[in-house]
């Protein structure tokens, strides 16, 4: 069980507890006599100031996730301040019986408290970052909250009382002072509420909540103070005794967010649905303005430009919201016809074209239209055997072959009657209209060649239909379109049902043709006969280089163990031009070729004989096999090898790219051809023959 679950009962009993006793505060504060119910107000409001206090300094020494530490000690401050004037208030009042005067060396740590607890909400905000998109809205937003309640503060306190003859400036100055820093900080409080994602929202919201109490309570208390009303008991205290219960509660609560910091979806989320929050104070200071309007019949000229101001942040904010909803509305535009893997139109935006392209009225005649469909054959072996990944690779090469074909075979003024899209899982198309569709046949030709380049073996069947005229058939444009297609699907499906149009490898295979492999392997013998006094890796060498040809894969290494136990690469020839160009030019280029065997058990375990040898892709073997493939670029590895005479252990492996087909099947005539090497009565490589021993590479 975590410490959040822990700590579940416990917080719940002390918000029942925190709800119990104010309900109690309220009702005392209302049937109790003056006297009682002033020192039981101020003894509350000291009460839950130090229980706000210690539940911060408690969540600050608490690991409640990254940076926490800051803002619960800034906001432990805050309360402390206000703990600490309100102690020298009641002790002043109740029990030395001292008038205090106004201002007082309290009000230093009730402003402290006001500054302490903005900036600790601030600096909790700032663990949620700014997003550039949302920078200007949050400030008109903060404006708008900020400008309402100046605006709430003005009509009900401010303006009387800066209109009053005879007023000490340090009063006057105070008076201001405490209204505008609440408003600051409850801004902060609402903004950072809002901002907030939504896991681990909760102790945020609580804190804002207790502050925006706070603030609202010393709003009250100026109001009631310049229309001489307030006295100590008065139900004005219960907001600041639930401000400060609402700040232990968040400190108490838990958050959800320990050791990480809130993801981007996560701060998406929290947003949303606190878009109305300005709004809220902006309605209660048009409330206020027409009530004093109402009751005074006047309209002072501060309060006449706080409400010119409102109105100028409101109707900035609502022309930011037109300018963002425009841009939405482009982007879902673009999203909605536009495929997201290749860049290409979808099958909406091909169909529309076609549409537009095919409708007709008595000032715009019919107008060619001819498509060009596509099938990609071997997908789902790429997938199958390369993962999606590769499918992946193999549909965007299909999109750039199209819209390589259309640049070249179109003229540019003709470029903007043709559109290429990507209509299904694996199906393109290219809709020519007009003038364009004289290129027809030329961007047919040139995909048709050029698709024997595609990657993992893939291919391409096509199709293509054409109108000049409106078919008999058709009335209506979508009836139009729907033929069109028909047209090309029906010529699509006929060249799939014939001789597939990839080439068809011409390297030999132990089903296809047997005596071929034979023949290798007497060749392989032959050449090694004739090389009775070479070292083992130059015989390794001819077997590699002849087998991969066979084969046709891509390249081959032959490695020595070292006493030390490392795989060192002797020789390697690249035998033809990787179809991946992922796969490195020259194995030269590879950061290292000096391996551990350790780290590679089944090539140790080939190396010396114990197995005779394995197959691996970059879906299928073991962990470290597939990674260190996965490094070279190649798709597959064939691996073998053995002791020499000597008992020098020895490994061949042949790599296979995209266009190369299942090496596992030849591991058997591998095997034989290693074995046929191996078999000479020479020595281990020394260092000279090492360094004499060039790598071959093609």
């Amino acid at each position: 069980m975590d410490d959040t679950t822990a700590r579940r009962p416990a917080v719940t009993a002390a918000i029942a507890t925190a709800v119990l006793g104010l309900v109690a505060l309220t009702v005392v504060l209302a049937v109790a006599p003056a006297g009682t119910a002033a020192v039981v107000d101020d003894l509350a409001q000291l009460a839950a100031a130090v229980a706000a206090t210690v539940a911060c300094l408690v969540a600050a020494s608490r690991p409640r996730g990254l940076g926490m530490r800051v803002p619960w000690s800034l906001l432990a401050a805050s309360a402390g301040a206000w703990a600490a004037a309100q102690a020298w208030w009641t002790t002043s009042v109740h029990l030395r019986g001292i008038a205090v005067p106004y201002p007082s060396i309290g009000d230093v740590g009730f402003l402290g408290s006001v500054a302490l607890g903005g900036a600790g909400v601030l600096v909790w905000s700032a663990r949620h970052g700014w997003r550039r998109n949302r920078v200007v809205r949050e400030l008109l937003d903060g404006g708008i909250i900020a400008a309402s309640f100046v605006v709430v503060v003005w009509v009900l306190a401010l303006s009387d009382m800066w209109s009053r003859p005879g007023t000490a400036v340090l009063e006057l100055t105070l008076s201001t002072l405490y209204p505008v820093a609440d408003i600051a900080v409850a801004t902060i409080a609402l903004l950072a509420a809002a901002r907030a994602p939504v896991r681990g929202r909760l102790p945020l919201v609580l804190v804002s909540a207790g502050l925006m109490s706070l603030a609202v309570s010393d709003t009250a208390f100026l109001y009631a103070t310049q229309a001489e009303s307030y006295g100590s008991g008065d139900l004005l205290g219960v907001g600041w005794v639930l401000g400060f219960l609402l700040l232990a509660a968040g400190a108490l609560a838990p958050d959800g967010t320990a050791g990480r910091r809130p993801g981007r979806h996560e701060r998406r989320q929290g947003l949303w649905g606190l878009h109305l929050l300005p709004y809220v104070p902006l309605t209660l200071a048009i409330a206020v303005v027409a009530e004093g309007v109402h009751d005074r019949d006047q309209l002072t000229e501060g309060t006449l430009w706080a409400v010119l101001l409102l109105f100028a942040l409101v109707l900035a904010r609502q022309l930011l919201v037109l300018l963002d909803n425009r841009s939405l509305l482009r982007r879902l535009s673009h999203d909605a016809h536009v495929d997201a893997l290749t860049g290409l139109a979808n099958r909406r935006a091909v169909e529309a074209r076609l549409v537009r392209a095919m409708a007709q009225d008595a000032t715009r005649p019919f107008a060619e239209v001819a498509v060009l469909m596509f099938d990609v054959n071997g997908l789902k072996r790429a997938n199958d055997q390369f993962g999606h990944d590769a499918g992946d690779e193999v549909l965007r090469r299909v999109g750039d072959l199209l819209l390589a074909a259309v640049r070249d075979e179109v003229t540019d003024p003709e470029r903007t009657e043709v559109v290429v899209g990507r209509i299904g899982g694996d199906e393109f198309a290219v809709v020519l209209t007009g003038r364009a569709t004289g290129a027809l046949g030329a961007v047919r030709d040139r995909i048709d060649v050029e698709a024997t380049s595609l990657p993992y073996g893939a291919g391409l069947s096509s199709g293509s239909g054409r109108l000049t005229t409106v078919p008999p058939n058709a009335t209506t444009p979508h009836e139009m379109m729907r033929t069109l297609l028909r047209l090309a699907d029906g010529e699509l499906y006929a060249q799939k049902r014939g001789p597939a149009p990839t080439p068809v490898p011409t390297s030999p295979s132990p089903t296809t043709a047997p005596q071929a492999l034979a023949d290798l392997v007497v060749r392989v013998h032959d050449e090694l006969a004739a090389l009775a006094d070479a070292t083992v890796a130059a015989r390794l060498a001819v077997c590699a280089g002849a087998f991969a040809r066979a084969v046709d894969s891509a390249a081959w290494w032959v490695s020595s163990v070292t006493d030390t136990g490392t795989l060192d690469d002797v020789l390697s020839e690249q035998v033809r031009a990787p179809a991946d160009p992922v796969a490195p030019a020259r194995l030269s280029d590879l950061p290292t070729t000096t391996h551990a065997l350790v780290d590679y058990p089944d090539s140790d375990a080939t190396a010396h004989g114990r197995r005779s040898g394995f197959h691996v892709t970059q879906l299928q073997g073991p962990d470290e096999e597939r990674t260190y493939l996965a490094a070279t670029g190649y798709a597959q590895v064939l691996a073998s090898g053995g002791l020499d005479a000597d008992g020098c252990a020895w490994l061949v492996e042949v790599f296979g790219d995209a266009a190369t087909d299942d090496l596992g099947v030849h591991l058997p005539l591998l095997r034989a051809l290693v074995t046929l090497a191996l078999a000479s009565p020479t020595s281990r490589p020394r260092e000279h023959d090492r360094q004499s021993s060039a790598p071959v590479v093609a």
